[in-house]
Order: structure tokens, then sequence, then C-alpha cells
């Protein structure tokens, strides 16, 4: 797909452009689909330069949510398993709001390659047409809410505690924030098993 390597070669002129930070960028964490039943969207990568080779960026050729071992991936596994909608997860792409990697989200402020990223978003989201997207974090569940000019429809609360925010986009596609699986304070097996069972009531074949 040429608008695909278009956006690596884009991002790279990028990030070349503000001097080559080592610890790079990262787009896609999955094979690039259309038409997915879902789109899985985080804030930025996180790592460091060890995570980043600048001779080997190219689209995954496997969905790393579906083999990986870190933290992330094994959660929302278990988001999906306890929601008995893996075929969901199978079905999806993944890639961040913002493309640069940082330690934390608040190190990513420069407003030029903010707005670069959040505009190539909105042209991925244009292109692979996923079903729903669901976003990791409710930051960037409520930046999306705006790009896209979506309107909240309800929150979904284990206790006092949201876990899952729903919206619908102006083309009324299901814009879906739950709380970030790995959240600082720690996120419960019960929450993770909460938010899948919400989730089998939404996602449809």
């Amino acid at each position: 797909m040429e608008w695909v390597t278009t956006l690596y070669n884009k991002t790279k002129e990028l990030w070349e452009q503000k001097g080559k930070d080592p610890k790079g960028f990262s787009i896609f964490y999955s094979p690039v689909i259309l038409n997915p039943t879902v789109a899985l969207i985080g804030y930025n990568p996180g790592g460091d330069e060890t995570s980043f080779i600048e001779t080997n960026i190219m689209v995954p050729q496997e969905n790393e949510y579906l083999t990986a071992g870190y933290p992330m991936a094994k959660k929302v596994r278990k988001i999906f398993e306890a929601g008995d909608i893996m075929w969901a997860l199978k079905d999806s792409i993944k890639f961040n709001l913002i493309f640069f990697r940082s330690k934390n989200e608040k190190d990513i402020n420069d407003k030029e390659v903010i707005q670069f990223c959040e505009q190539k978003v909105l042209e991925i989201l244009k292109e692979i047409k996923p079903k729903y997207i669901i976003t990791e974090g409710f930051n960037t569940y409520e930046r999306l809410k705006k790009l896209l000019s979506a309107n909240e429809e309800r929150i979904i609360r284990e206790g006092e505690k949201a876990i899952l925010c729903i919206a619908k986009t102006k083309d009324n596609i299901p814009l879906l924030g739950m709380i970030h699986p790995t959240g600082a304070y720690g996120i419960s097996d019960e929450i993770l098993t909460h938010i899948g069972i919400e989730l089998k009531n939404i996602i449809a074949k």
C-alpha cells in the first residue's frame, strides 16, 4: 500500500528534521489491514533508543498483541479473552496517536510533531475504515473525541472508577476509551475482565 510507505517516509523526514532523537519512532504494531474490526490506539511508543533501529523500520509481519510478552500486550489479551472476543483482536490493527517514542507522555510537547502525528492518524483511520476504535487510556480517548467530533454516550464504572467510555464519531463509528490497562496505580484482573465483558456487549462481527 503506497500510502503506508509514504507515511513512514514522511515520519522519518520529520524525525530527521527534528534532530534524529535516538529514541526514534514507531508507527504500526501489527500488519496494516483494511476494514479491521478494531483499531487499537495508544498515546505514543514507550521504550528508549534500544527499541529503535533506523534501518529496520517497517510494518510488522504479525500483530504483537497476539504474540508479545510485554505487559501491555498481555493485559490487552486478557481483556479480549475475558470477553470471548479474541476473534476481534485477531482482526485488529494497532498504532499510536503520536509516533515518536518517549519515556513519559508529557515528554512529547513539540506542537509540530503532535499536529503532524494527529493529522496522520486521521488519514490512517480514513484509509483503513475500522468498525470500532478502542483507545488505551482516557487521554487518548479525549483527544480523539475532539479530533473525530465524537459525542460521548455513556461511561461504565467499576465502583466509582471509570473503566470504559463510549462515544460515537460524526461518521457513526463507536469510539471506546478504556482505562489504561497498565495504569500507574495497577489495574486489577477483575477490572480487565469487566472491560472485556462490556466490550463483548458492544463489538459485533
